[in-house]
């Protein structure tokens, strides 16, 4: 990192050695460290809108698994009922 009006950056001028600078300066140093903390912060809240959505992408799944499953068991209810010669449900539970 270099100081503004600087002509060595901090480790030479630590050292007391020359330096042909080529490093950021201070100011362009804490922007760059501003913008990385930023897309930090909005990374970070990305992912916990996606486990968000991965986890009520689960509990859909759970529900459309838990729903196929009573369908199938009505149908199973229906074509025993029928084969029985019922005409409705409660006879068949009877």
């Amino acid at each position: 990192m270099v100081a503004k009006n600087s002509a060595r950056c901090a480790e030479c001028f630590k050292n007391k050695k020359s330096c042909d600078v080529r490093g950021l300066s201070e100011e362009d140093w804490k922007l760059f460290k501003g913008e990385e903390e930023k897309l930090r912060i909005k990374e970070e809240k990305l992912q916990r809108e996606e486990e968000e959505i991965l986890a009520k992408m689960l509990r859909l799944k759970q529900l459309a698994r838990a729903n196929r499953e009573k369908q199938a068991s009505i149908r199973s209810r229906a074509f025993h009922m029928f084969q029985l010669g019922f005409k409705s449900f409660e006879k068949l539970d009877a």
